[in-house]
């Protein structure tokens, strides 16, 4: 279905034109906004200035802001950017760029109008590439973005986004809004009718147990008038839809892993599918929000805006991939009056793995069998990956009567070889150690040596409601949803009575005098599961039990409201499941008047089961707003909990004021005191067994260019004998500050992120990959892996536990400043200083608070950091003219990781300074100076370590002989002193020349360049990170591109590349990309 729809827009660019193009020059920096929105990124082109063969990687961010991250070379200091741009709507100001003063002009954007009340802005790219090379084969990309919003007769309009990059990775979970790389979104609609194409969020909020929430891709339509209303879905989902809920760990704020259905870590979770739930409350994502989550592995953070505990309740939302079937999703419903005062309504939903579509390749007849065989059933759906051989590495023998595992032999010296799969932690029986797997018990691992074969489920549910309303006092509704399972599509076996029914029957009665009360019966078979979570959020917390395996619930309750002042409620409800009786009764009161607002409520359960549970939960709170700017407040929470011969209490007090100085400017200041008793069974006393003190303040000041917010909290606990001992100190602090003046061209921005994180054990391994498709290989001879492009093996790591808490401290800087501006000085007119900072580490969680700031003079001394990591640049650009400058650079990239079994340190420290002068007759003069310091020291793993110096001298001249024509010839001289690995010293001489000139209404580029490395040893293999990646001896690297442009809709480019050497074999590459811009 997506293909087709993606045909169908493929056809609207071809209909439509209009784009412009850029080419500006800027100062190297990490993070670069374009003054173009909405920027093409397959026309995006980042290189060199000085350099135009080094292509530089870069990485968009947001297409529509035009923010895309770079990673400089460490050569080059000034880049040039070549970009397409489109808009919708035409920008009436210009903007420039500090570095060179070049002045920009709004983009176009295309509108479509005729007399028939049709208007559409569109914009949009589409590029197709091939690249064939010796080392890859075949290689296909593309990419398409296309914006289109549009009116449609007096009310009815369309709306399409399609961004299609090709690009096989998650977007980040750090931001509030996702910047998703492949999407496809289109809808119509009008008043009454709407139709929607592509990906997106499919919801339904209305039903109670058919209510849901999916991340789909497909084809959804609904109609509406007042008497009729209907919805209807065809889609495939996201993946798997699930829910986790636990305690969090007392202060650490993450991260926290997710797992999915059946106990599995790393997953991958669908982007934006997740719904997190703090104490009950939604958070919102984000850095500068409440959390920030780690698709890719499945893990959440907190940010420092939440202190979280061991009583902090965690509920999060979300869909995973369990990398199992194809999940087709249909949802239907109909609603319509039957009556002024009678709504019905039909509705149906099916969520289904296809058995014809597995993610793992198609199905054998010998997973066909083994799946109609285990039934429903999980672990009996598997098959052996083990089979005997005289040149395996394990042999099998007997571990007790009728079992047997396998035991390392030897490489090739065993009887059986033996494939292990990764089934998940304690879902296996074997560890892996040093490469070897090793049995460890039933359940105790986490490789297994069968494959599972997930099981094709499933679910339809067939819902009726209805809805009865005869006035605005009373109101009547009832659902009724049937449910039919299959939990293994593929077998006979275990389908008896795979059927459930759930309804619920709710009635409201307005008020009258200022009472109102309602009522709720509801009943679940055992097998009865909704397709979401639904009902309260916190079922388990409230009755005492969860709400799985049937139950039947009854509940009503009674309130009083009088004027908006004084609101009371009083409800009493009683759970029924097999050999359990659940009662509840929960009370509110809220007052407000004259400034003052307060309250309490109370929530007391009843459980009678095998044991008996009392639970009670109070909480009150008090605020009083003073002459508008003081605001004193007062909340109190606590419990008492008994459940046989356990149970214990809390008290919670948290006075705070809040202070609002101005509009700009609010102080809040809170504290709190917990005390915690748990039941002795000697005396069958409550004793005090924990004690906690919070401590936050929140600064909002906002003035002219300034903006400034901090948050700090610190939270110290304690546990008291004999129930524990142990003090745990936790600090949280976010503090953001800016200032931007566009004016004077000032953009400075700091930040500091104090927070808890729970700190795990990395193991890092080597995988071996299918021939020529690694990035490491190796050496026998020196018993070590060596990183070298075209290996057999790929460097991995994994988790392997949970390790101690700790302190994750980030701060940074950055900005840039053009002094002229600030100081009227001619020197300083022409100077453009550019500057970032950012630095992490890890320490332990109960380190002194004078330990929580970073010197970068003894970063790396302490004895106590887990993981550190530093990242600066600073730089000086000084326009001699318009054709001259002179730039001045370092930059800094440093770790120090105590995580694995053993330390591994990284240092890379570059200064270089570069000169180019504008000479006559078009000529100019170039010359680049570096020196680099590179340390990299791993014993984790056993790959090399480094201790390399490296000097760089380039001169060159370029000669602009006429319009687009360029020549020019660059002298490269290096020096790289190696003195950890090889302890050798290793001289590159190249020379490089370059040609571009205007041909068949196009641009040829040429550029060729031999070098000449030597060293002590002439055999000897050099690392990427020397001599430019070149081996002993002579190599060549040329290259060749053509590109043309027809008119501003159509572009073409061709560009081969050969790269050779002595100890190198010829490796090529042809790329071949066509453009469209509409």
């Amino acid at each position: 279905m997506r293909k087709a729809i993606r045909a169908i827009i493929f056809v609207l660019p071809l209909l439509l034109c209009g784009a412009i193009s850029r080419e500006i020059l800027l100062p190297a920096d990490t993070i670069i906004f374009l003054p173009d929105s909405t920027i093409i990124p397959e026309s995006l082109k980042v290189n060199c200035y000085r350099n135009d063969a080094i292509n530089l990687e870069y990485k968009v961010l947001d297409k529509i802001t035009g923010k895309i991250s770079i990673n400089p070379a460490p050569d080059c200091d000034s880049i040039l950017i070549r970009y397409h741009a489109v808009k919708l709507k035409p920008i009436e100001k210009t903007s420039s760029v500090s570095a060179t003063s070049i002045e920009f002009e709004p983009p176009g954007h295309r509108t479509f109008k005729s007399e028939s009340k049709l208007e559409f802005n569109y914009s949009g790219s589409l590029i197709r590439s091939v690249t064939l090379s010796t080392y890859e084969g075949v290689r296909s990309e593309s990419g398409l973005n296309f914006e289109l919003d549009g009116q449609i007769g007096e009310q009815g309009g369309i709306k399409a986004v399609v961004a299609d990059e090709d690009l096989p990775i998650q977007p980040e979970g750090t931001t509030e809004e996702l910047q998703e790389l492949d999407k496809l979104l289109i809808t119509a609609y009008s008043p009454h009718y709407s139709v929607t194409f592509g990906s997106f969020e499919l919801e339904d909020d209305e039903p109670f147990y058919l209510k849901y929430s999916r991340r789909v891709e497909g084809i959804a339509g609904a109609v509406s008038y007042p008497e009729i209303s209907g919805k209807i879905a065809i889609a495939g989902s996201g993946g798997k839809y699930i829910t986790n809920s636990f305690y969090g760990q007392e202060g650490v704020n993450g991260p926290y892993e997710l797992s999915g259905e059946n106990g599995e870590k790393g997953i991958v979770v669908v982007a934006g599918s997740e719904k997190v739930f703090l104490d009950g409350a939604q958070m919102r994502r984000g850095e500068n929000n409440d959390y920030t989550i780690d698709y890719t592995n499945g893990t959440i953070t907190f940010t420092p805006r939440h202190i979280i505990t061991k009583d902090s309740r965690i509920t999060v939302e979300f869909q995973y991939n369990d990398e199992a079937y194809f999940k087709r999703f249909v949802s239907s419903s109909l609603s319509l009056n039957v009556t002024k005062n009678l709504r019905i309504g039909f509705a149906y939903l099916e969520e289904s793995d296809e058995p014809s579509s597995p993610l793992f390749g198609e199905l054998t007849e010998t997973e066909k069998s083994a799946l109609a065989k285990a039934g429903t059933n999980p672990d009996s759906a598997r098959i052996p990956t083990f089979s005997r051989s005289n040149t395996g590495d394990y042999n099998l023998q007997p571990d007790s009567p009728g079992d047997s595992i396998f035991v390392y032999a030897g490489q090739d010296s065993g009887s059986y070889e033996v494939t292990f799969n990764d089934v998940g932690t304690s879902h296996g029986d074997y560890t892996l150690t040093n490469n070897i797997y090793v049995y460890v018990g039933n359940g105790k691992g986490r490789y297994s040596p069968y494959r599972y074969i997930p099981l094709p489920v499933l679910n339809r549910y067939f819902g009726f409601s209805a809805k009865y309303k005869p006035g605005n006092r009373f109101a009547l509704g009832f659902e009724l949803v049937r449910r039919s399972f299959d939990l293994n599509r593929l077998s006979n076996r275990g389908d008896e009575g795979s059927s459930g029914i759930g309804y619920i029957l709710e009635g409201t009665i307005g008020k009258f005098g200022g009472f109102y009360s309602s009522f709720t019966l509801e009943k679940r078979e055992p097998k009865f599961t909704p397709p979401s979570k639904t009902g309260e959020l916190e079922f388990t917390r409230g009755w005492g039990t969860d709400e799985y395996g049937g139950f039947e619930r009854e509940e009503s309750k009674l309130g009083f409201e009088q004027a908006g002042t004084f609101k009371c409620e009083l409800s009493a409800g009683r759970v029924k499941k097999e050999g359990l009786n659940s009662n509840r009764f929960t009370g509110k009161i809220a007052f407000e008047r004259f400034s003052i607002h307060t309250g309490g409520e109370f929530d007391f359960t009843d459980r009678h089961s095998l044991t008996r549970l009392k639970w009670l939960k109070t909480s009150s709170f008090f605020n009083w707003k003073i002459a508008r700017l003081v605001t004193p407040i007062f909340t109190y929470a606590g419990e008492r909990k008994r459940e046989n011969k356990t149970g214990n209490n809390f008290d919670e007090f948290t006075p705070g004021i809040e202070i609002e100085i101005s509009s700009d400017l609010n102080i809040s200041l809170f504290t709190s005191l917990r005390n915690e008793k748990m039941l002795d069974t000697l005396t069958n006393s409550f004793l005090p067994s924990f004690r906690a003190k919070s401590y936050t303040s929140t600064l909002r000041w906002k003035r002219g260019d300034f903006n400034n917010e901090l948050v700090l909290s610190r939270r110290i606990s304690n546990y008291i004998k004999p129930f524990g001992t142990g003090e745990t100190k936790t600090d949280l602090l976010q503090s953001d500050l800016s200032y931007n003046n566009i004016n004077k061209r000032v953009f400075l921005r700091a930040f500091y992120r104090l927070s808890s994180t729970l700190q795990s054990k990395i193991e890092k391994y080597f995988e071996r990959v299918q021939t020529g498709t690694g990035n490491w290989r190796y050496d026998p001879q020196r018993g070590e892996y060596i990183e070298q492009p075209g290996g057999d093996y790929e460097q991995k790591e994994r988790i392997i536990q949970l390790g101690m808490p700790a302190s994750n401290l980030r701060m940074g800087t950055s900005g840039t400043i053009n002094p002229g501006n600030l100081i009227p000085i001619e020197f300083l007119k022409k100077t453009v200083l550019n500057h970032f900072l950012s630095a992490e580490r890890l320490i332990p969680l109960s380190s002194p608070l004078s330990r929580y700031y970073i010197s970068p003079i003894n970063f790396f001394k302490s004895s106590y950091l887990i993981m550190g990591r530093i990242s600066a640049r600073s730089g000086i650009i000084y326009q001699v003219s318009n054709d001259s400058r002179i730039n001045l650079d370092w930059q800094l990239d440093s770790y120090l990781d105590r995580r694995g079994a053993k330390e591994e340190r990284h240092r890379d420290e570059t200064y270089s300074l570069e000169s180019n002068f504008h000479l006559l007759a078009g000529f100019s003069h170039l010359t680049y100076l570096e020196r680099k310091n590179i340390l990299e020291y791993a014993q984790a793993i056993n790959y090399g370590n480094l201790k390399l110096t490296k000097y760089k001298i380039e001169t060159g001249i370029d000669w602009n002989a006429i319009t687009n024509t360029n020549i020019g010839v660059m002298l490269k001289f290096s020096r790289d002193l190696e003195r950890m690995r090889y302890n050798t010293d290793v001289d590159r001489f190249a020379v490089q020349t370059k040609l571009s000139v205007p041909l068949m209404d196009g641009l040829v580029r040429i550029s060729c360049e031999g070098s000449i490395v030597s060293g002590k040893d002439k055999n000897l293999f050099l690392p990427a990170q020397m001599a430019e990646g070149e081996q002993m001896g002579y190599n060549a690297l040329w290259n060749v591109a053509y590109e043309r442009e027809f008119g501003e809709k159509l572009g073409f480019a061709m560009r081969y590349d050969a790269r050779t050497g002595k100890k190198q074999k010829l490796n090529q590459s042809l790329r071949i990309e066509g453009q469209l811009y509409f």
